[in-house]
């Protein structure tokens, strides 16, 4: 059978194509309304550098629990990723709940042996980045290594080191971005400032001494 339409005529198999097509091109404005509106609402992913599998042949993994400020975080935005100095060393994860309860992120990471490893951690939510605070607990590369539990997850700990009322920050600068006109940024008190934080809105920036 064919089908009239205009000074054309097609058939049922062009037709149902047609609508098919024009069905996916809705589609696909939807998705891409969607994917603009996400980064909106939640910001984007920083860049993290490159990093590929190939660099390296031996890794570790690590099934690690992610804490601010001394609290376990149950986030399941949270992004993490294992660095050595400033060359990325593994792909960016983000926590996932387990069967425990617990957010964890299982974490690849690549190198030679005894490379020393800290973390980076971002959260969309507040879009700031956090430094792992490596004091706490440095991390070495052991190749083949499995490190963590679900019972006993490795811990990476991260420290805020401003806030604004009552949300905190990885950098001041993040802190200095997310404020509005009229809005107290305080450096919270033992971290040093390291890097250059440029204020250019009517905000008070609270040293804290």
């Amino acid at each position: 059978d064919r089908i009239k339409i205009g000074s054309a005529y097609y058939s049922d198999n062009v037709k149902q194509l047609e609508l098919k097509i024009k069905s996916m091109r809705k589609k696909l404005s939807l998705l891409t309304f969607l994917t603009m509106f996400c980064s909106f609402v939640f910001g984007q992913s920083p860049d993290w550098g490159d990093f590929s599998v190939y660099t390296y042949q031996n890794y570790m993994t690590v099934l690690a629990s992610v804490e601010i400020d001394g609290d376990e975080q149950s986030d399941p935005t949270l992004e993490i990723a294992p660095f050595c100095g400033n060359d990325r060393r593994g792909p960016v994860r983000k926590t996932v709940k387990a069967l425990n309860g617990k957010y964890l992120a299982e974490l690849s990471i690549y190198g030679n042996e005894n490379d020393p490893i800290t973390f980076k951690l971002y959260n969309s939510k507040t879009q700031t980045m956090y430094d792992h605070n490596v004091s706490n607990d440095g991390l070495k590369i052991i190749i083949n290594e499995y490190i963590g539990s679900l019972s006993e997850p490795y811990a990476i700990k991260f420290n805020s080191v401003a806030k604004v009322g009552d949300v905190k920050f990885g950098r001041v600068n993040d802190a200095v971005n997310y404020a509005q006109a009229g809005d107290v940024v305080t450096v919270i008190s033992d971290n040093e400032i390291t890097s250059t934080v440029v204020v250019n809105k009517n905000i008070t920036l609270d040293l804290n001494g």
